[in-house]
């Protein structure tokens, strides 16, 4: 039982190691995608101000679309290709995709040999997007043609997985170890009370009831523990 509880805490702090690496994740194409809204709405005022040319809009999109895809080349290296290739990652990670936890968002159709197993898909759109300038989503199209734009962590199934599958047994595992551990001490002191009556010239006799009693108690619930709890 101890080992199981042992197991299962390794397995914890493995899953929380990966839910801060999850997160991180995400964090980075938040802030990538709303910098891209940002600079999306400037290029659009400024063209439609005639203060940019469409040439130098393209530019300033192209320039940014490719800075993004050093966020999309870390999830790729980090969190998909252990798992499609096999390697010693492939379980750190795998349960993210079986359990529904990742969704990935897709500006062009998916390139199924990268996704793994259990990814949940969505094609993108323009009018997904709100995007401000009439050629972002066509650049993006260009820039990203073998995976998402954006990633997608649902904390919700996340941590209810983390719990249901680790936290809970856990808890239920080191409940059990203190019953038993409880068990054997009062089943240990029974033994010990119940054995004073083996020299009946050692106590008294209302101290044979004493022991008597703190034994068959001792004793008794031990037994209830073992057999019931």
């Amino acid at each position: 039982m101890n080992n199981q509880v042992t197991a299962l805490s390794q397995d914890l702090s493995e899953k929380e190691s990966v839910r801060t690496e999850i997160l991180d994740m995400q964090k980075e194409y938040d802030r990538a995608y709303y910098d891209l809204w940002a600079v999306d709405y400037e290029v659009s005022a400024r063209v439609n101000a005639t203060l940019m040319s469409l040439i130098e809009a393209n530019i300033t999109i192209t320039s940014y679309l490719w800075s993004m895809l050093k966020t999309a080349d870390n999830y790729y290296v980090t969190f998909v290709s252990p798992i499609l290739d096999e390697t010693a990652d492939e379980e750190k990670y795998a349960w993210l995709y079986e359990e529904g936890i990742v969704t990935e968002w897709w500006v062009v159709p998916p390139v199924y040999e990268y996704i793994v197993p259990g990814t949940i898909i969505i094609n993108d759109t323009a009018e997904d997007e709100g995007l401000y300038y009439n050629y972002t989503f066509a650049l993006m199209q260009q820039i990203f043609d073998w995976g998402p734009i954006y990633v997608e962590v649902n904390l919700t199934v996340l941590d209810a997985y983390i719990y249901d599958q680790i936290t809970s047994p856990m808890d239920i595992a080191k409940n059990q170890v203190f019953q038993i551990q409880l068990s054997t001490s009062l089943l240990t002191i029974g033994i010990l009370s119940m054995s004073f009556l083996v020299d009946f010239s050692a106590v008294g006799r209302k101290w044979k009831y004493v022991y008597v009693v703190i034994g068959i108690v001792c004793i008794g619930i031990a037994m209830y523990f073992a057999f019931f709890l």
